[in-house]
């Protein structure tokens, strides 16, 4: 649905657009010093010190810390580019967990997933803003958008496990449904959201192709794969009003065609409703909406 790239001659770019974040959170209140902001901040400066200076062996001795710095750097700049004009009471709440949390993406347990816990949520909302809707960040549900008059309550769950991952969207349609309750049905709707990258590449490795085709096509593979996984067990928990889940997978890659490591973004939407329907309609339309 979507694929956002950074390449290995953009570092340099990259450290700029993260400055930029980094000038971002001071200013609406939060320190980037001593914490993962920092951490990566200092790693992406090495890199592109290393880069430069063509000392390629060196790179790769830490080859694996710099990735995730490089695929960390790129979350935060998402989140700022898309939603850095938010009014900041809106979302500090949020912010502050962000900055939290360990490094290291593979670090990062049942007790100290926070941080990228709510990041998803902000990633969420960002996709959502960077393509033309109207969110909202005033309420208790997770991420709220407003399309053509209809109200999408979105629940966003970051499951570890295979396992989990039915418990989670279960738990998330529960939310949706009690959230709804009260409110003109009619006009609201939910959608549950998941990213599927601890389960997808639990080991954070690197998705090699052959170009940005292949990329593309590997990404939609492993979405896809994902899916048809748990197709029949989402089925049986579907309820009235809940469109459907959308999943996201993101990760660093090679793109063998001009050597270059890549930031990935992919979005599909896996729908509830029968095809022909109104819901299934409706689900399709914000797929489009989210393609612009």
């Amino acid at each position: 649905m979507t694929i956002e790239m950074v390449g290995a001659q953009s570092f340099d770019e990259l450290r700029n657009e993260f400055v930029e974040a980094e000038e971002w959170l001071r200013e609406i209140g939060f320190s980037t010093d001593n914490n993962r902001v920092a951490a990566y901040r200092k790693l992406i400066d090495v890199l592109v010190a290393l880069y430069e200076n063509e000392k390629f062996e060196e790179i790769n001795e830490e080859l694996s810390s710099y990735l995730n710095a490089l695929y960390e750097a790129n979350e935060i700049i998402f989140i700022h580019k898309t939603i850095g004009g938010v009014q900041p009471a809106l979302i500090k709440d949020r912010i502050e967990k962000i900055v939290s949390g360990p490094d290291n993406y593979k670090d990062e347990g049942a007790s100290g997933n926070r941080a990228r816990n709510f990041a998803f949520e902000l990633l969420v909302a960002g996709r959502f803003m960077g393509s033309g809707f109207v969110v909202g960040f005033d309420s208790v549900t997770d991420v709220v958008v407003e399309n053509d008059g209809i109200r999408l309550l979105i629940e966003c769950k970051r499951p570890v496990s295979k396992n989990s991952a039915c418990r989670n969207v279960n738990r998330a349609i529960k939310q949706i449904k009690k959230r709804m309750r009260g409110v003109g049905n009619n006009a609201t709707r939910g959608i549950v959201a998941i990213d599927a990258g601890r389960i997808i590449n639990d080991g954070f490795k690197v998705l090699v192709g052959d170009d940005e085709t292949n990329l593309n096509e590997r990404l939609r593979r492993c979405v896809y794969d994902f899916i048809e996984m748990n197709r029949d067990k989402w089925l049986a928990l579907r309820k009235k009003g809940v469109l459907g889940v959308m999943v996201r997978f993101s990760c660093m890659a090679i793109n063998k065609e001009n050597n270059m490591y890549t930031y990935c973004q992919y979005y599909s939407a896996f729908p509830f409703g029968e095809k022909g329907g109104y819901d299934y309609a409706v689900l399709s339309e914000i797929v489009g909406g989210l393609q612009r």
